[in-house]
Formats: structure tokens, sequence, C-alpha cells
């Protein structure tokens, strides 16, 4: 078993939910969410790529969805589910697994 951190800000911009990740949020993803089969659904949108104040834009090279539910025999665990597919290939990578997680410096 690996233990990994993830770091990322999740903000509302514009009526947009933005989640900037990595150490220095150089990436920029916008999620449209939703409630799925009892869960929370993520689906990317856009992203930008972050350098010195500049956001540029990324090609749609792929989309993300992710499903997230509370673990009911640990509901101190969230459980998710993540794939990604690529235009004309389909699903190139998957994840299930589940994590705790905790809020550091939450802003207003």
């Amino acid at each position: 078993r690996t233990n990994r951190v993830m770091e990322d800000t999740m903000a509302v911009v514009d009526g947009r939910l933005i989640d900037r990740l990595g150490r220095r949020r150089g990436l920029e993803v916008e999620l449209d969410v939703s409630v799925h089969e009892g869960g929370l659904r993520m689906v990317s949108g856009r992203c930008r790529l972050r350098v010195a104040g500049i956001r540029m834009p990324l090609p749609r090279l792929f989309t993300v969805t992710l499903d997230e539910r509370i673990d009911t025999a640990r509901p101190d665990r969230q459980r998710v589910d993540v794939r990604v597919r690529t235009p004309g290939i389909g699903e190139v990578f998957s994840y299930r697994g589940s994590f705790v997680y905790h809020v550091d410096g939450a802003a207003d």
C-alpha cells in the first residue's frame, strides 16, 4: 500500500468549478459537477496551464470522469473511481480506490 498526497485548490469562478492541481497549482481544470447514483460526479472540461501568471489553453486531448461517494463501511473515507478517455482511442487509464482528505488553509 502506498500513501500519496494530491494537492489541489478548488474554487468557483464565474459560476464554474475550477480545480488547480499540483504543488504550484499549475494545471487548471474546469469541472462539471452532478449527482450520479447517490454520489458526486465530476467531468473535466477545458484545461489550462498556468505559467508565470499566464493561463494557456490546452487542446482537449482527454476527458476525466471522477465518481466519488462515502465508503459505507468506513464513513471517514471517500471511495473514488477515475476514468480517463481520449477521442478515437477510448479509456486509457482508470483508478479505483479510497482516500481520507482534510482541508488546509481554506479561503473565504
